[in-house]
């Protein structure tokens, strides 16, 4: 009996504990938000690391738009791509369209319309309803007029394929 109680409260204190860390990445996401709105980027940046290092793709994919803007600093593209990719790999809807389109212009990657093609698929499956997919959804059009039959075919198995990174740290 009492090593059933002591499980139940480990269990509990395990549950509060993540319920904790949950709340707080919420809030210090809205804090980043609030300093992004401020322009106070170094803040901004000093929230968003920590929680972007632990595996939180928002924060990862606001991290990579700090840099790929060069808000608050000279533009980091190479780790804007790198923060993309993993905010992209665990599902985030935004990373996907904005990676697409960093393959598709070849912005410091070299251009490579498979893999442009098959974010932008993943974002527009990922997306709401509204206009933001409309608006991936043209640029998977766009996208594709570049692109032959062979890498398209190559592309839609790739995003097929695709499944998102595990969550946690």
């Amino acid at each position: 009996m009492i090593k059933v109680l002591s499980s139940a409260m480990t269990l509990v204190l395990v549950l509060s504990s993540a319920g904790l860390a949950v709340a707080d990445d919420t809030s210090d996401l809205q804090v980043a938000r609030e300093a992004e709105e401020r322009s106070d980027y170094a803040a901004e940046e000093r929230l968003l690391r920590p929680l972007a290092e632990q595996g939180n793709a928002d924060a990862q994919f606001m991290l990579a738009s700090l840099y790929f803007n060069g808000e608050g600093a000279a533009e980091r593209y190479d780790e804007a791509v790198s923060w993309y990719l993993k905010a992209a790999d665990r599902g985030n809807a935004r990373a996907q369209e904005k990676l697409g389109l960093i393959y598709r212009e070849g912005l410091r990657v070299p251009h490579d319309y498979v893999q442009a093609h098959k974010w932008l698929s993943l974002s527009a499956a990922r997306e709401k309803p509204g206009v933001a997919r409309l608006r991936v959804a043209q640029e998977l059009r766009t996208t594709s007029t570049q692109m032959t039959p062979p890498q398209i075919i190559e592309a839609r198995k790739l995003a097929r394929e695709w499944a998102p990174a595990a969550t946690g740290k």
